[in-house]
């Protein structure tokens, strides 16, 4: 838009609405900063995507399994037995890991493997989700036994562990496509 029509429509809005220009100024400043903002989050989100929306998925994740787990405290799995915390966290992982499954295929990695090669996606992304689990294990019993470690700060630390290996081993070994060959 050239100066001369926003100089009419300046103008023309003035005599109109009795509006002044500095307000009308004012708002185009206002509207130019929030565009150049908007663009610089869009190019952080464009550099970053792959990573922003891993942790994303990561927390709707984590809503999943803690919904389950819940669910299942609340309703067949109600006593204060062992046994029963125990079969509800199982019965939450299992749907967490396989919610993470096809969110990180479709919104983070963006594998596009249908029929055979998904199945064979599902086996290698449930397997890397199980080794993740057993060093978790071994982490926890490591911090909490041996070193003395408080419990839920070992669970924080052991989660950091594992989120960035289930990255590593995601985009190495399960989703690897062309896309995901370039280097961490």
């Amino acid at each position: 838009m050239s100066n001369s029509t926003i100089l009419r429509k300046l103008t023309h809005l003035v005599k109109k609405d009795k509006i002044t220009v500095v307000s009308i100024i004012k708002i185009d400043v206002y509207t130019k900063r929030n565009n150049e903002m908007i663009k610089e989050i869009n190019k952080i989100y464009k550099k970053y995507k792959e990573i922003i929306n891993y942790i994303i998925v990561g927390v709707l994740t984590t809503i999943v399994s803690l919904g389950v787990f819940y669910l299942c405290r609340i309703t067949i799995l109600k006593s204060d037995s062992q046994l029963d915390i125990q079969i509800s966290n199982i019965i939450s992982w299992i749907f967490a890991v396989h919610f993470a499954f096809f969110t990180n295929k479709k919104y983070v990695f963006e594998s596009t493997e249908t029929g055979k090669n998904k199945i064979i996606e599902l086996i290698k992304f449930d397997l890397s989700r199980v080794s993740t689990l057993l060093i978790e294990m071994l982490c926890m019993w490591i911090l909490t036994a041996p070193l003395s470690i408080n419990d839920k700060l070992s669970k924080l630390l052991c989660q950091v562990i594992v989120m960035i290996l289930n990255y590593v081993f995601s985009k190495l070994f399960v989703f690897h496509n062309k896309k995901n060959k370039k280097v961490l």
